[in-house]
């Protein structure tokens, strides 16, 4: 794989850095820290390990059949955004190319840099397809429309949930967050779609000024040529061209949703619409905000908290939340990293 690398790196190759040892350490000690209060949080649900391997055995195999069928189909909606956000820029690209750009660049991101490696990895093989523009464009709209459709549901589950029930202490500091983080969201979307230019201006000065601080001389005016048309894209999204490529994360999250109700139905503990949605939407977003790579242990250890706070058993819990997250991200990342070789070749062919 040729990963993309920043403009200039290979000038600072023989560079002494001795920031970096001790960025290193900083970064290790957080992610160590996390991990940790992740198992504390996780391990006190699987006290009941026999009652977890009683349900493993009794769960339905054609309904886990139907989950795997599920977690397939979401990534088929993912290849679909990708075709819908490249036809916006008057591009082409299969289905098929989509969901092995995703998964390869899924792995890329997990490894490296997060949703940043990721959209790096998205626009570096869709850009030899359907060039810069459009390529740029998937690339920064594909997680974004995802999460926004995360953001849609947990605040579905929390009115649901406060619909049926009332609000607790508990879940009204879940509302509480959730509201705050669907503000910030909108405030910066707006805010970008506002003079959108004027921000690649200022990150142009920014660049120029690290790269001065650095001894480095950068070009002028390159982020904004580079969104200029990205701009232009945003305007046709916005005149209705948004709809396809919104109704692509729909189903890319939808059929992840329904990956984890088939598993709790095959376990004999099927949960109701608000469960669902509060014990999915929180702990997806909680686990793309952390530093953990993919959430990991993150995301477990907090479903695992919602679910067993909102009544469902603890060993039901720790077998669909653990076979949940093997079908949606162990097992694509598996495949994502074989992946490279063939999102490589196909580019190059």
């Amino acid at each position: 794989m040729t990963a993309p690398s920043a403009a200039g790196g290979a000038d600072d190759a023989g560079a002494p850095n001795k920031t970096k040892p001790l960025r290193v350490l900083r970064n290790a000690v957080l992610q160590i820290i996390l991990l940790g209060l992740a198992v504390h949080l996780i391990v006190p649900q699987i006290t009941s390990l026999e009652h977890s391997l009683a349900v493993l055995r009794a769960m339905n195999r054609m309904l886990v059949g139907l989950a795997v069928a599920a977690q397939i189909a979401s990534y088929v909606g993912t290849g679909d955004m990708v075709r819908s956000l490249a036809a916006v820029a008057g591009k082409k690209v299969g289905v098929a190319r989509g969901v092995a750009v995703t998964l390869a660049a899924s792995s890329v991101g997990t490894v490296g840099a997060g949703a940043l490696g990721y959209a790096a990895a998205t626009f570096h093989w869709l850009a030899r397809d359907i060039g810069d523009e459009a390529a740029g464009l998937t690339a920064a709209l594909t997680p974004l429309l995802n999460n926004a459709v995360v953001l849609g549901v947990a605040v579905l589950g929390v009115a649901l949930r406060l619909a049926r029930f009332g609000a607790t202490p508990e879940q009204a500091g879940m509302l509480e967050v959730t509201l705050g983080m669907l503000v910030v969201a909108v405030a910066a979307v707006a805010l970008v779609a506002r003079r959108p230019l004027s921000l690649a201006d200022a990150l142009d000065r920014l660049a120029g000024r690290v790269a001065a601080a650095r001894g480095r001389v950068r070009p002028p005016h390159r982020i904004r040529s580079l969104a200029a048309p990205i701009v232009e894209n945003a305007r046709r999204l916005r005149r209705g061209g948004w709809r396809r490529p919104m109704l692509g994360a729909a189903l890319n999250i939808g059929f992840d949703m329904l990956t984890l109700w088939l598993l709790f139905a095959a376990s004999g503990h099927a949960v109701s619409p608000d469960v669902l949605c509060v014990g999915y939407g929180l702990p997806i977003l909680v686990g793309k905000v952390g530093l953990l790579p993919g959430g990991i242990g993150v995301v477990e250890a907090s479903m695992t908290a919602i679910y067993a706070g909102l009544g469902v058993p603890a060993g039901v819990v720790v077998v669909v939340v653990l076979g949940y997250r093997l079908l949606s991200f162990w097992l694509p990342l598996a495949i994502g990293f074989p992946m490279i070789g063939v999102v490589e070749r196909a580019g190059d062919a």
